[in-house]
């Protein structure tokens, strides 16, 4: 915990937005896969099981987390 304070400066919430289901699947499929996984979370809405949003644990936006966000589609979300 004392690493993610040290680093909150550095550290920016972004809203990405996917382009369908298969898209956000797709780049948890694809966070799951590197090497090693980049920690993260899918959340399920109840009770259709549909995953309506992906949380990446506190990070400095790796090259593999860029690459993961542009092979799924996704783009900054600009409300």
């Amino acid at each position: 915990m004392s690493t993610y304070f040290a680093l909150r400066t550095h550290l920016d919430p972004y809203c990405v937005q996917t382009v369908d289901q298969a898209s956000v699947e797709h780049l948890a499929s694809l966070l799951s896969a590197a090497d090693p996984p980049i920690p993260h979370y899918l959340w399920i809405e109840q009770p259709n099981n549909v995953p309506t949003c992906l949380a990446l644990a506190p990070n400095q936006r790796e090259s593999k987390i860029v690459e993961a966000l542009d092979k799924s589609g996704g783009r900054l979300w600009k409300g």
